[in-house]
This record gives structure tokens, C-alpha cells and sequence, in this order.
């Protein structure tokens, strides 16, 4: 058995990760009031951009969103951070989730399916693909377990992007939609949270 976890950064931050912490609040408080409301997810075939942002903060067991408020929490105070602007920050999640929505809607559109969909993965895997375009050296503490042996250790944020991104990638072109986890989202919210980086974030970067 392998397994691989990011949790947290080994950066110092230098403040408070508040939109991070409102985020997953958020997350948690809507778990509790209303898990699985079919008000809040996403029907690809309307295209409501109300609804991309509501489904990507409902889950639909605590398996679910644990997980994802995990990996949420390994990346995003670092980006919050790096980006420096609350309204910046908050609005890139945001494109985030439209774009994430929009391509699952242009996926649905294609193939003919047209599940409902909800969950922080994409806004997560744009998170992921923000720190690889801004911190590509930032350092991951990632718990890795392999037969005996089990630590953290410190991954780079470049080289987590690319492995996660490019599994399920891998897991889309062999398995589709089949496992229920909905891959398309996670590609295309990795994908455009690098481009959301490289397009509105370079002169920041600099």
C-alpha cells in the first residue's frame, strides 16, 4: 500500500491564512446544515454559475470532505499568502470554480452524461496548480506511508502538481467517469489555476 498526503507547508508565513480558514469553515458548516442538498450542486446542463460556486463547497459524506479540507489546507495558505490580497485571492477561487464548471458542463455536453457534481476537489487542484505557477519550490509536508515505512516528508509544490494532475489524468483516460470521482474537474481546476497564475499573477510574481 502507498499513500501520500499533503497537509501543511513548511513555510513561515508571515500572517493569518483568513479566507483559507472562512473557506473551510464554510465547507464544514454547510456539511453539517445541509450534506448532499440537491440545491446545491451542479447540473451540468444548466450551466448556472450560482450553483458552480455552491457545489464547490458542499460534500457529500465527512470521507469527502475531510479529505479535501486536507489538501486544501497543504496549499492554500501558502498561495493566500504569496498573493497577498484577500479580494485577489477570493476572486481567483472563484474563476476557478467557473472554470472547473464550465468545462464539466462542455465535457457533459459531448459525451451526453450529465451527472450532478459537487465538492472543493477542482477549487483544490486550482489551488494546487496556483502554488506550482507561484511557489514551485514551496515545500510540502506530506505524510507517505509504503509497507513499513511511514513519515512526513517535503515535496516541492511543482512536483505534487504534476504527479496529482497527472494521475488523474492518467485515471480519466482509463477509467472515465465509471469510479463516481469526477476527474474532468480536477484537470481542468488544475489546469486553470496555473493559467489564472501565469496570465493574471506573473508581474506579482516577479
Amino acid at each position: 500500500m502507498f499513500i501520500a498526503i499533503p497537509h501543511s507547508t513548511s513555510l513561515i508565513l508571515g500572517g493569518r491564512p483568513y479566507v483559507t480558514w472562512a473557506i473551510m469553515a464554510i465547507c464544514l458548516i454547510i456539511h453539517i446544515l445541509a450534506s448532499a442538498s440537491e440545491s446545491l450542486m451542479y447540473f451540468p446542463d444548466t450551466w448556472n454559475p450560482f450553483t458552480m460556486l455552491t457545489a464547490s463547497v458542499a460534500h457529500a459524506d465527512w470521507e469527502h470532505i475531510i479529505f479535501n479540507l486536507i489538501f486544501f489546507y497543504a496549499f492554500s495558505p501558502m498561495v493566500e499568502m504569496a498573493i497577498a490580497n484577500a479580494k485577489r485571492f477570493i476572486l481567483a477561487l472563484m474563476a476557478i470554480a467557473f472554470a472547473v464548471g464550465t468545462t464539466y458542463s462542455l465535457f457533459s455536453l459531448i459525451t451526453g452524461d450529465y451527472f450532478p457534481t459537487l465538492g472543493l476537489s477542482g477549487v483544490v487542484f486550482g489551488v494546487v496548480g496556483l502554488s506550482a505557477y507561484l511557489l514551485p519550490r514551496a515545500r510540502v509536508v506530506t505524510f507517505v506511508w509504503f509497507l513499513a515505512f511511514a513519515r512526513n516528508i517535503y515535496i516541492p509544490a511543482w512536483i505534487l502538481a504534476v504527479w496529482y494532475i497527472g494521475e488523474d489524468i492518467l485515471d480519466m483516460y482509463e477509467y472515465g467517469m465509471s469510479t463516481g470521482i469526477n476527474f474532468i474537474s480536477h484537470i481542468s481546476g488544475g489546469i486553470a489555476g496555473y493559467m489564472i497564475g501565469y496570465f493574471y499573477f506573473g508581474e506579482h510574481k516577479k
